[in-house]
């Protein structure tokens, strides 16, 4: 459904082609071959990063003064939504439920209010929708050659739904 809105509105979907990667010394051209290659990169880089970093036992505790208060997260209003959604940038990507800025835009005096409510449900119950966890991962070429994995750095893309809400509970923040 969302493809066919996207084609009617002139979403196009910007894409990052890699044709060829060098892997153990062999060049790979299928499109499975070098998705699983940059997921390998990708997940292995994480621990050998870490493992990188000095080990402190310490605990952050011990930083810290501990202040016994609660905060309580505000209900959103939907006239909060409407103008979080109207400063989208039309130009960002739409994340993997393919709803787009311009489509939420041109939307947005429907759907206000059942985002509103949405978001007002997440906060009651302290529950971040898994939907909104769901990223796209994109390969970004850094320089040098664009044949090896280690010259990409991954972009997480979330839906443009779950930054209207990231944004209300930054500006809280």
């Amino acid at each position: 459904m969302w493809k066919t809105i996207n084609q009617l509105t002139n979403k196009k979907l910007k894409t990052t082609n890699i044709n060829e990667l060098v892997i153990d010394q062999k060049i790979i051209t299928k499109p499975d071959q070098i998705a699983d290659a940059m997921n390998n990169y990708f997940n292995e880089i994480v621990p050998a990063l870490a493992s990188s970093l000095p080990s402190g036992h310490s605990c952050f505790e011990t930083y810290i003064n501990p202040i016994n208060t609660t905060f309580e997260i505000q209900e959103i209003v939907a006239l909060d939504v409407t103008s979080e959604i109207l400063r989208i940038k039309t130009s960002k990507d739409t994340g993997h439920n393919r709803i787009s800025p311009k489509l939420l835009k041109d939307s947005v005096e429907v759907i206000a209010n059942s985002l509103t409510n949405i978001f007002n449900k997440s906060i009651e119950k302290g529950i971040f929708p898994d939907d909104f966890k769901i990223a796209c991962i994109s390969p970004i070429h850094k320089g040098d050659s664009k044949l090896e994995c280690s010259n990409y750095r991954p972009i997480s893309i979330t839906s443009v739904v779950a930054k209207v809400f990231e944004a209300h509970l930054q500006a809280i923040n």
